[in-house]
């Protein structure tokens, strides 16, 4: 041994009463777990928000506690004195009524028919996907969106209103969607809304199926029933567009249609194929002949109709498809819309999307 050694030794020797008594130290862990099991239950009967911040609190008080009771020693005696009782915090009145979950009980089980509904009712009150992810972070809920949605449109079902409103868009995408629904459960077609477009003077079926939606919910009945086409007999106007009703109604008794018209503005450069009928009419009752008969409108017509129709449909389709949509959202869509034609919903999906619109659903 040497010099050194033996002052190490020595040192530790004199010390030595500076460490704790391990059994001692024990009984306090211990007493300490069990009034952390205590506390958690309590916080768990209430709600368990503030269970973290109690054992948070505890863990960081520990070592400052533990180095407290070695200050305390006297001689070769440890003396180890209890910590002071910590408050426990009481979640509803620290905690904002919106953010708390203890105000947001746990919901019964909701049965498919009950949850679709539920869901439903989210949507139509003009609620959408990110509305969904707001409630989750307020009501402290996690998991599928569709849960959220189905609890919250549960709270309006049953008369509650939620923490925030829905956005004005929201409400007009909600609006827009009841009419859509009112028209094809009517048994009304994308046809249908052609013809309803054309005797309406509306240049965009999917208005006129917004129009058409909004006169149904208000219980005025349609000029044309579902899958018909207008007629002569179908066209209505005002007394004051009596002269106009007269042309109409002499162009489509001799058997031209929609796409003549579109021929006929284009041979009378003519922007507007309502007023190609019009003047066609007129040229009929007064005895003339238009430049080609009933249902053969001139090929270069034909042709630049038909590839105007396509173009329109494959950028509608292609907006749909580049917004992140998939086969299984143009499903869904149907499935609010009311279109068993899932092709003809990415192309209505896409129009909406080109006019600026959203959609019910996000990609």
């Amino acid at each position: 041994m040497n010099q050194d050694a033996d002052q190490l030794r020595e040192a530790f020797v004199a010390h030595e009463y500076l460490a704790p008594d391990a059994a001692d130290v024990i009984a306090v862990v211990h007493e300490k777990a069990r009034r952390y099991r205590r506390r958690r239950r309590a916080a768990q009967s209430a709600g368990g928000a503030v269970l973290g911040a109690g054992l948070v609190a505890g863990t960081v008080a520990a070592p400052g506690w533990l180095n407290a009771t070695s200050t305390r020693h006297s001689g070769s005696t440890l003396s180890l004195a209890a910590p002071a009782p910590q408050p426990i915090p009481t979640p509803l009145a620290s905690a904002s009524p919106l953010a708390s979950p203890a105000t947001v009980a746990s919901p019964s089980p909701l049965t498919s028919a009950q949850q679709d509904q539920a869901i439903s009712a989210y949507f139509a009150a003009g609620y959408n996907y990110n509305d969904a992810l707001a409630l989750a972070t307020l009501w402290h809920m996690s998991g599928d969106p569709s849960t959220i949605k189905a609890e919250a449109g549960r709270r309006l079902l049953a008369g509650q209103t939620l923490p925030f409103r829905p956005s004005a868009a929201g409400v007009a995408t909600a609006a827009e969607g009841a009419d859509l629904n009112a028209f094809f459960s009517a048994g009304y077609t994308y046809d249908d809304a052609v013809g309803l477009a054309q005797l309406w003077r509306i240049s965009d079926p999917y208005q006129a199926k917004i129009d058409a939606g909004q006169k149904l919910l208000d219980g005025v009945a349609l000029p044309i029933a579902p899958s018909s086409q207008p007629t002569a007999s179908t066209v209505v106007t005002s007394s004051s567009d009596a002269a106009s009703t007269a042309d109409l109604n002499a162009y489509f008794a001799a058997g031209y249609t929609y796409e003549d018209a579109l021929g006929l503005a284009q041979l009378w450069k003519i922007s507007d194929p309502y007023q190609a009928k019009i003047d066609a009419g007129q040229k009929l009752i007064a005895g003339q002949t238009l430049p080609f008969a009933a249902g053969s409108q001139p090929t270069p017509a034909a042709e630049i109709s038909a590839n105007a129709a396509a173009s329109a449909t494959d950028a509608a389709v292609n907006k749909f498809f580049a917004a992140g949509y998939t086969y299984n959202d143009a499903v869904t869509l149907g499935s609010l819309w009311k279109i068993a034609d899932t092709y003809q919903v990415k192309i209505d999906a896409g129009q909406k999307l080109l006019a600026g619109q959203t959609l019910p659903i996000k990609p």
